[in-house]
């Protein structure tokens, strides 16, 4: 501020932070609309006429009650989509968001991470329920050089190629054909995360069987586009920081974890 031709630095600094907090607020005076997409994975999304829900429908609808007071309008989506075009739908779209990724070196530069995962998953198998062998590694399923196949497009399809001897077929694009393929016997695993495998197999009257051994655990997180508006950005890490820490995302998490 000039006073008598002087500037007093107090009061520039003020201004400054003044200007500042305007331009924030100026971001919000519209609404930034995001839409959290969907993964045809239960019980992760379970898509529904009346009331959709599942583990990242309860997440998203959560944090879309907390982002209404900011303006920033969070929209779940109403359909399916394969993972591969849910990855390439962030990846160039500000207004697009993902619940459930997993984490690897390919997609660090894709994707803006949220600062805490949501859940933590445990890696199976399944196999036919008349097959009673148990493997406890990656090195026995190599050495029984029996195929074993996971989601194309996914972290789970990446790490699995990541292990050596292992005989994988990496055609599957959804998790029905994955269930077919078991009972069918036409491959003897198929590796995904105990969430949806564990409920998949109580749902399904095909024969076939969960083997208890954890192979893997990996923290699942929130993804976004990585051109995302700083000010929208910082909200949402803000809002899901809270979540985690006040309880929010474990009490969603209880109705939805893994049961043997």
């Amino acid at each position: 501020m000039r006073l008598f031709g002087f500037i007093f630095p107090g009061m520039l600094g003020c201004a400054v932070i003044l200007f500042t907090l305007l331009s924030v607020s100026n971001s919000f005076a519209q609404e930034f609309k995001i839409t959290g997409l969907v993964q045809n994975s239960q019980p992760k999304y379970i898509l529904s006429k009346n009331r959709s829900s599942g583990l990242c429908v309860d997440i998203y609808r959560h944090l879309k009650s907390r982002l209404k007071s900011q303006n920033i309008v969070l929209t779940i989506d109403d359909k399916y989509t394969p993972i591969k075009r849910i990855l390439r739908e962030v990846e160039i779209s500000v207004s697009k968001v993902f619940c459930g990724a997993g984490r690897n070196e390919s997609r660090e530069s894709r994707f803006i991470y949220s600062p805490l995962p949501l859940y933590t998953v445990s890696k199976i198998v399944m196999t036919h329920r008349e097959d009673k062998w148990n493997p406890g590694s990656f090195g026995e399923i190599a050495e029984s050089k029996s195929p074993i196949g996971s989601l194309f497009g996914t972290s789970s399809l990446k790490f699995l190629s990541s292990q050596p001897g292992l005989n994988i077929y990496d055609r599957i694009h959804d998790l029905e054909t994955a269930l077919n393929m078991i009972a069918k016997k036409r491959i003897r695993y198929f590796y995904y995360h105990d969430l949806a495998l564990l409920y998949l197999i109580r749902k399904s009257p095909l024969p076939l069987r969960a083997v208890p051994s954890k192979l893997r655990s990996t923290p699942h997180w929130m993804i976004y586009n990585n051109n995302l508006p700083h000010t929208v950005r910082h909200v949402l890490d803000q809002e899901i920081t809270k979540m985690v820490h006040d309880g929010a995302v474990e009490k969603i998490w209880q109705r939805y974890k893994p049961k043997s």
